[in-house]
């Protein structure tokens, strides 16, 4: 029983430790991206 449950929390552990590392680099990009795709939209919207 020990063992399973030790397993189970390592698992959460590494579950929550690749959720954040996710979070931490694709956030940055998805924002530079809407971001980008908005100054973009907005600059053809004026320059037309």
């Amino acid at each position: 029983m020990m063992l399973d449950h030790d397993t189970i929390d390592n698992g959460i552990d590494y579950a929550a430790t690749v959720f954040v590392l996710v979070r931490v680099l694709v956030l940055p990009v998805v924002i530079r991206r809407g971001f980008g795709l908005r100054v973009a939209h907005s600059g053809s919207t004026l320059g037309s």
